[in-house]
């Protein structure tokens, strides 16, 4: 095929967006980040605990734990900003990591408000709990999203009818078979060389009396 037919062929093509490799830098800031948030949510409980402000300085432990939840919170936000085109990254590295977070420390949370009989809430115990769960909500709600709109849950599936056999295809496998089907559809693939590479070439012919000896 000449290079001016797949150069016509490509605004035709569908587009795929193909997974390109994170920097470390990222799976390291996205690691420390959902760390931090859990190290956040755990002190809580100590501040909303009024039996233990005799021990620790509850202002203190507020303000520790709202820095480390306030800068993992923000470090996603960045993360998902910056690395929107890595889906795979944001579902493995962020979303599902940040979701464990949140839940364990909804968790411990809920657990030490019901062992220590912590009740009515403070406004602290009521706005820890609705942040936990708005966060959990908003990481499992993409997670799920990114892992259907990506196709991690169910791949594609290529096959003849009456196989049973489910293959998964990379992304230049599809893009090869996309391309092929389209030159199929306009005629299929012309085999024959161009007429630039015919006047290019050149070849040398033989006398047929030099052939004997």
């Amino acid at each position: 095929m000449h290079y001016a037919q797949y150069y016509e062929l490509q605004p035709q093509l569908p587009r795929i967006r193909l997974e390109r490799d994170v920097p470390w830098t990222w799976k390291l800031l996205a690691t420390a980040s959902s760390g931090l948030l859990l190290i956040g949510l755990l002190l809580f409980p100590l501040a909303v605990d009024g039996g233990a402000s005799q021990h620790t300085n509850q202002t203190t432990v507020t303000i520790i734990a709202s820095a480390l939840a306030g800068t993992a919170y923000a470090s996603s936000v960045a993360i998902l900003f910056f690395q929107s085109q890595s889906p795979k990254y944001l579902l493995h590295s962020v979303f599902i990591p940040f979701l464990l977070s949140n839940l364990i420390g909804l968790f411990n949370l809920v657990v030490t408000l019901a062992c220590r009989n912590l009740f009515p809430l403070t406004r602290l115990g009521v706005l820890v709990i609705a942040l936990c769960g708005t966060f959990a909500l908003f990481y499992a709600s993409a997670a799920a999203l990114v892992s259907v709109n990506s196709g991690f849950c169910f791949g594609p599936r290529i096959g003849q009818a009456g196989e049973d056999r489910t293959y998964l295809l990379s992304d230049e496998e599809m893009q090869r078979r996309q391309l092929l089907k389209l030159l199929q559809e306009r005629g299929g693939v012309d085999v024959a060389p161009s007429p630039e590479v015919v006047h290019d070439t050149f070849h040398i012919e033989i006398p047929r009396g030099s052939a004997s000896y």
